[in-house]
């Protein structure tokens, strides 16, 4: 299933920028509703009621619905984004969770929303902000948004937010960007262009250890 869903959705999303072993993780978590399960799903069997007839808990969209909202946004609003490596994409919260709470305050990702069709989540530890949706995005783009946000600083794991999404920036806030590019400090480890590293391994995070608390979420609804 996940190399379907991983071939349906690099294709809409005209990328060649693939799902990795965390986002297929995640999605087998989503439709076997198993948010715990750390192990290897590879021998269960998906349902046709599972893909595209059951709602999923706690929704009002199932699966395929949700799975395809997330692929019709990529493809009109962040594929660029995508291309650069800078989503993280599909990651549960437990894993979230794990993520976050080891990385210096400020840290953020982005997270495909599993709450609603067609949304992305910036994740970031400690701060809290308001929402902002689709009309917000109609009238700023991501970058922009992200750039005018002081609470969060770095991309996990280490990389300046100006960095990863400076040439994305317009307006006035380019020239200040372009100023603090040169040179703009980031701790050890990562260069921008090799993608999103891995993260801690799926089976080593603790669910029920996992913080409360400890990050905040707000949702970008392009879509």
């Amino acid at each position: 299933m996940c190399k379907t869903l991983n071939y349906k959705f690099i294709s809409e999303v005209n990328t060649s920028h693939n799902l990795d072993k965390f986002n297929q993780h995640f999605l087998a978590q989503k439709i076997f509703d198993k948010p715990e399960f750390n192990g290897d799903f590879g021998e269960m069997m998906v349902s046709w009621a599972q893909f595209n007839k059951e709602v999923l808990p706690g929704r009002a969209f199932t699966f395929w619905q949700w799975f395809e909202g997330v692929t019709e946004l990529s493809k009109r609003h962040l594929s660029p984004y995508w291309n650069d490596g800078l989503i993280f994409g599909f990651i549960g919260k437990h894993h979230l969770h794990m993520i976050l709470n080891d990385s210096p305050t400020g840290t953020f990702l982005l997270r495909f929303s599993d709450s609603e069709i067609g949304g992305i989540t910036i994740a970031y530890k400690i701060q809290n902000i308001q929402p902002f949706c689709k009309k917000d995005l109609e009238i700023r783009n991501l970058a922009d948004r992200i750039g005018d946000i002081a609470e969060i600083s770095y991309l996990y794991p280490n990389i300046s937010k100006f960095e990863a999404f400076g040439k994305y920036i317009t307006g006035e806030l380019l020239k200040a960007v372009m100023v603090l590019l040169l040179p703009f400090p980031r701790p050890n480890n990562t260069a921008p262009g090799n993608g999103t590293p891995a993260p801690p391994p799926v089976a080593s995070i603790p669910p029920a250890q996992a913080p409360q608390n400890r990050y905040n979420e707000f949702i970008c609804a392009c879509y």
